[in-house]
């Protein structure tokens, strides 16, 4: 079982992915990562760097884990390459 959580809040390339969540096997449900306080905003990123979609993570995000929406969805789905997450008021690539 995975020990992250994530869930899409914006798209910003017209796709319909909000609300997709995962990983399958992620202790969360899209409720729960959005109300947590716990969650960290990320983002995903195409390899011309523009901004594919928004979401909350539950999580390790400093981690391997913190690669999981890229890898769980955002490299096959929508052909993204870079993933970041909000620190203290910045992007903050992985």
């Amino acid at each position: 079982m995975a020990m992250y959580s994530w869930t899409i809040t914006k798209d910003n390339i017209g796709l319909g992915t909000v609300g997709i969540t995962g990983p399958s096997d992620g202790p969360f449900e899209a409720n729960e990562i959005r109300a947590s306080d716990e969650r960290v905003k990320f983002r995903m990123l195409c390899d011309d760097g523009e901004v594919m979609c928004e979401g909350w993570f539950v999580g390790d995000s400093a981690s391997e884990d913190g690669f999981g929406p890229l890898d769980d969805y955002g490299e096959c789905a929508l052909g993204a390459a870079h993933i970041q997450y909000k620190e203290k008021g910045k992007w903050v690539e992985l």
